[in-house]
């Protein structure tokens, strides 16, 4: 085999081994991380022949390298945690990096997004039968794990996942790009219908995880995606349905009022003021990364066990400062930013769905802990690397 045949297969077999993480991510953390590990292993022997690293000229990458540069400084203030915060540095973040640049590298080509869309469809429809099928019987069919009893009677489920707002945010990004698609006039009418079977599905799940957090992500993305579109009316509808099934069944409705009762999210605002007055104390390099969890039970008046901030934000500028807060903001509003004027000049609505599920994803992140959820994160990283390429890059149509 000569060199450029090497680089060819080395370029499909990273491609493969990024579709096989959309695919196994709500399955298997080990075969998802083992198939990122091929993915990386290829990307850096392809480099090493064709050292092509143009896509990292972007102003992006700068300021996720000025975010990674400034939380290793937090190092520094996080004794006695310097052995976990050098692991959640470099296993952690350096990955859910590492994964950004496999992905930016890898979706070069209208087909390989279209292909890699696909397998997430095909994932998330696993996912929406095992989690119909806990809703009815309580148990769900990968693991045998039954629901999560809210409150007597009322339980959320969480499919393969571990916790129902970790399936409710997986729900809430999936769910945009599938009804983006069915603004597609051109799209066949056998396959509108699939699309449409599975955002039915998906929406009966995400109702049935009773995660406010991932309801409010959702409409919201709905919300923009009617701005961005001329289907406000369509759009408008989805939410109004959607709104309207949270408030028919009363178990829904109850856990939805909850969101506005003084009670409702009591534990969170002692988590949010416990993240706060860290940040205070180390305005510029934090606590330290990876410390949130061992430091909060010195500043809340009841301590559960580790917790994390159940902010995502608020948790990076505990642990990291506001220089490395401020970094990653700038990076994600510059991505979401040229996501926004590259779908004004191209109309795509692959993107359209794309960064409708990266902007409800972030919602989520001020009221959850996306950030810090590894399948949630490779999710993210990887649509986020697929929305750079629509952004940064005019795709091929091969």
């Amino acid at each position: 085999m000569n060199k450029i045949n090497l680089i060819l297969a080395l370029d499909k077999i990273q491609y493969a081994c990024l579709c096989s993480v959309l695919f196994v991510l709500p399955f298997s953390i080990a075969m998802m991380e083992a198939f990122a590990g091929l993915a990386l292993a290829c990307f850096i022997i392809r480099k090493i022949f064709r050292p092509d690293f143009d896509f990292l000229k972007s102003r992006m990458f700068v300021f996720l390298l000025l975010f990674f540069l400034f939380s290793g400084l937090s190092v520094f203030n996080s004794e006695p945690y310097v052995a976990k915060s050098l692991k959640t540095l470099f296993a952690k973040w350096l990955s859910y990096i590492s994964l950004f640049v496999l992905a930016c590298d890898s979706f070069g080509s209208k087909s390989r997004v279209r292909n890699a869309v696909v397998v997430l469809f095909i994932s998330s429809f696993f996912v929406s039968i095992d989690g119909l099928s806990q809703g009815l019987f309580h148990l769900e069919f990968v693991r045998m794990k039954p629901a999560i009893e809210l409150t007597p009677g009322v339980f959320g489920i969480t499919a393969a996942f571990n916790h129902y707002n970790t399936l409710g945010s997986y729900l809430a990004m999936v769910l945009p790009v599938a009804i983006s698609l069915l603004l597609f006039r051109e799209l066949k009418r056998p396959r509108k219908i699939g699309v449409l079977l599975l955002a039915v599905f998906l929406m009966a799940c995400l109702c049935l995880t009773y995660s406010r957090g991932s309801w409010l992500s959702f409409i919201l993305s709905l919300l923009l995606m009617a701005v961005l579109t001329r289907r406000a009316r369509i759009l408008g509808a989805v939410v109004l349905l959607f709104l309207g099934v949270l408030l028919f069944k009363p178990a829904l409705c109850e856990r939805f009022l909850l969101t506005f009762a003084p009670s409702g999210d009591a534990h969170r605002f002692i988590l949010w003021k416990a993240a706060l007055r860290m940040f205070c104390e180390n305005p510029y390099f934090g606590k330290g990364v990876g410390t949130f969890m061992d430091r909060v039970k010195d500043y809340t008046p009841t301590y559960w066990g580790g917790q994390y901030a159940h902010n995502s934000f608020l948790q990076i500028a505990a642990e990291t400062g506001i220089f490395s807060l401020t970094s990653f903001i700038t990076f994600a509003c510059l991505l979401m930013h040229k996501a926004f004027r590259a779908f004004r000049e191209t109309k795509d609505l692959v993107l359209l769905g794309l960064l409708c599920a990266i902007f409800g994803f972030f919602v989520h992140c001020l009221f959850d802990n996306n950030l810090y959820s590894l399948q949630l994160t490779f999710l993210f990283w990887l649509c986020a690397g697929m929305t750079f390429c629509f952004s940064e890059r005019k795709l091929s149509n091969a």
